[in-house]
C-alpha cells in the first residue's frame, strides 16, 4: 500500500476548460474577414436606433401662433374636392363580338276594302265599317297566327346581351374599418366624408323661416286694441299711468313686507310670533295674487258703488 503525501496545494483547475485568448482573437479575426459587412451598416442602426414621430402623443411643448393680421380670409381655406358624377361606362372590351342580327318586322298594306271605307268616311259617305266575309276571317286568324309565331320567334340572347351591356354596374357600398378586427361600418353615415356642405340648402335660410317672416311682414303692427266705452253708468276703465302706478306702489310694499318677514328669527317659540309670521305670509301671498293680475291685463274695470247704488 503506497501513501501520497501533498504538501504544496496550488493547483487551480477553474480555467481548465477555457481556451486561451489567442485562439478566440484568430476565430474572430477570420470570421470577419471571411463574412460580408455592408458599409451601409453603421446608418442603419443609427436610423433604427433614431426616436421617430416623438410628439404625436402629446404634440409640440411651443406651438407658435399665427400673427392677428394672418386671419382666416375668403377663398383661403382647404375645401375638400367635391365628388366627381360620371355616367356608367361599359366595361367590355373595345373589340365586342358581332351581336346576332334581329329580325324586321314588315307593316303589312291595308286592303282595298279598308282604304275604300277610310276614304268615304272623310268625305262623310261611311257609315258603319263592313263585316269581313268568311275568307277574309280565315285571312285574318292566319294573319294572328303569323303574328303569334314572330313574337315567340325573338331573339331572347340578343336582348339579354342589349340588356348587360348598357345595364349600370353596381357599386360597392363604401365602408371604413374601425378596429383590427376587421369591423366595418358605412361610411356615407359616419361624418367623415362632405356630404352636408354639398348640399343646394347649405348656407341658406329655410323656407319656413322666409314664409314666417313674410307672413308678419304683411301683418304689420298688430293693432292697438282701444278700450270700449262701457254702457253701464258708475264703470271706467284705469288709465295706463294709474296702472303702473298701482304695480309701482304694490312692489313696492311687496318688498318691505319681504325683508321684515326675511329679519324674522328663525325659532318661533311664542304664540305672537306664530301670529305674526301667518299674517305676513297671508299678506305677502295677497300681494303676489295682486301684482300678478295688474301684469296679466292691461284693461282693468273699476266700478264706482256710490254711482251703481
Amino acid at each position: 500500500m503506497s501513501l501520497v503525501t501533498i504538501t504544496h496545494h496550488n493547483e487551480n483547475i477553474h480555467n481548465i476548460l477555457d481556451p486561451p485568448k489567442s485562439s478566440i482573437q484568430a476565430v474572430q479575426a477570420i470570421t470577419t474577414r471571411c463574412m460580408y459587412i455592408s458599409k451601409y451598416r453603421p446608418k442603419i442602426v443609427k436610423e433604427e436606433k433614431k426616436n421617430k414621430e416623438c410628439h404625436k402623443t402629446l404634440g409640440y411643448a411651443q406651438v407658435p401662433l399665427p400673427k392677428p393680421c394672418e386671419f382666416l380670409r375668403k377663398n383661403t381655406r382647404i375645401v375638400p374636392p367635391r365628388p366627381v358624377t360620371v355616367g356608367p361606362k361599359c366595361c367590355l372590351p373595345c373589340r365586342r363580338p358581332c351581336l346576332p342580327s334581329c329580325p324586321v318586322e314588315k307593316k303589312e298594306p291595308s286592303s282595298d276594302k279598308t282604304k275604300a271605307w277610310e276614304e268615304g268616311w272623310k268625305k262623310g259617305q261611311g257609315k258603319r265599317y263592313p263585316c269581313p266575309s268568311t275568307n277574309e276571317k280565315e285571312t285574318e286568324e292566319a294573319k294572328k297566327q303569323a303574328s303569334a309565331a314572330k313574337v315567340c320567334a325573338k331573339n331572347f340572347a340578343l336582348e339579354n346581351i342589349r340588356k348587360v351591356v348598357h345595364s349600370v354596374p353596381r357599386q360597392p357600398v363604401p365602408k371604413y374599418v374601425d378596429s383590427h378586427r376587421g369591423h366595418s361600418q358605412s361610411l356615407l353615415r359616419s361624418g367623415l366624408l362632405p356630404i352636408y356642405i354639398h348640399k343646394k340648402t347649405y348656407g341658406k335660410v329655410p323656407g319656413y323661416i322666409v314664409c314666417r317672416k313674410s307672413s308678419v311682414g304683411s301683418m304689420g303692427a298688430p293693432p292697438v286694441c282701444q278700450a270700449p266705452v262701457p254702457a253701464t253708468p258708475g264703470v271706467y276703465v284705469i288709465p295706463e299711468e294709474e296702472r303702473q302706478a298701482l304695480l309701482e306702489g304694490l312692489r313696492k310694499n311687496w318688498n318691505e313686507l319681504q325683508t321684515a318677514y326675511q329679519h324674522m328669527p328663525i325659532l318661533i317659540d311664542t304664540m305672537h310670533k306664530r301670529a305674526r309670521k301667518e299674517r305676513m305670509e297671508k299678506e305677502l301671498r295677497r300681494l303676489e295674487l295682486n301684482i300678478s293680475t295688474l301684469e296679466r291685463h292691461n284693461q282693468i274695470y273699476v266700478v264706482d258703488d256710490a254711482l251703481c247704488a
